[in-house]
């Protein structure tokens, strides 16, 4: 089992590993990409996305399951909120990205 030793609520637990990986995944804030140059070589796009489109109503709750956004709420709370709407801004553009790198026209 693979295991993460970044410090996690939990402590430092493989199992807690898992399961946050998991939760990353329902939320589809881990996006699946994949690059083939052999299709480029054939003059079609070589760029291609497996994931779905994230759950954007969940990602607020996501962050604060994690350490490092969690410590931010705690040392500054007034300023969380504002930080956490432009994380959730910017996972947006970075999936529009993906979502238009796999609609180039790679034909000659």
């Amino acid at each position: 089992m693979p295991r993460d030793y970044r410090v996690s609520r939990g402590g430092y637990q493989a199992v807690e590993w898992v399961l946050r990986r998991a939760k990353r995944a329902e939320l589809e804030s881990w996006h699946l990409w994949r690059y083939n140059p052999a299709l480029a070589d054939e003059g079609k796009n070589p760029f291609s996305l497996d994931s779905k489109e994230p759950n954007w109503e969940n990602f607020h709750d996501f962050l604060l399951g994690e350490v490092r956004y969690l410590s931010v709420k705690k040392a500054y709370p007034n300023e969380a909120e504002e930080l956490f709407a432009e994380a959730q801004k910017m996972a947006q553009i970075r999936y529009k990205t993906y979502v238009r790198k796999t609609q180039e026209n790679w034909e000659d």
